[in-house]
């Protein structure tokens, strides 16, 4: 038998449905002004990096320092297009 309660009304899931609501809040307002059908490729990515390390986050901080160490500079243009370099 279903409850005549909304899910909201229960306290066990009120906090389920604040955390679902402020990370759709978070989305929306970080790619609000997005090319997104340019661009959802690399978010994509970088989302998919992100939640594979999940577990291990102080090595994305060291990963990242390690990148910006070895990375020689490059031009705007370049990291604009997001072209893959091989060194």
């Amino acid at each position: 038998m279903v409850s005549p309660r909304k899910s909201s009304e229960i306290d066990a899931f009120r906090w389920v449905n604040t955390i679902i609501s402020n990370f759709k809040t978070a989305i929306r307002g970080t790619y609000h002004h997005v090319n997104v059908h340019k661009y959802l490729a690399r978010y994509l990515a970088e989302a998919q990096y992100r939640l594979n390390r999940r577990f291990d986050l102080l090595s994305l901080v060291w990963r990242l320092l390690h990148a910006s160490v070895r990375t020689p500079p490059s031009p705007e243009k370049w990291l604009r297009t997001g072209a893959v370099r091989s060194a």
